[in-house]
């Protein structure tokens, strides 16, 4: 994820995302407007973080066409400003 910059509503990135894969990487770029960015609980008993849960980042964009698109974000996604 990208750290040097904080990403808020409104603004227009795009996301790209890196799937693992035994037959090779999976690359996903998606484009839109920031309407959320936010931190959730997965709710995993498991889960040694915080409030013993392990918090996952989501952003929800809104792309050119009106749809709302809810990403995860992990270590491996890059957020660029458009």
């Amino acid at each position: 994820m990208s750290g040097a910059i904080e990403i808020k509503p409104g603004m227009n990135v795009k996301v790209r995302q890196v799937i693992g894969r035994r037959e090779g990487d999976w690359v996903k770029d998606v484009q839109g407007q920031v309407v959320e960015i936010r931190s959730e609980p997965n709710h995993s008993w498991f889960a040694h973080g915080k409030d013993d849960q392990f918090w996952i980042r989501r952003i929800v964009l809104r792309k050119p066409d009106g749809e709302l698109s809810t990403l995860t974000l992990d270590s491996r996604s890059e957020i660029q400003v458009l």
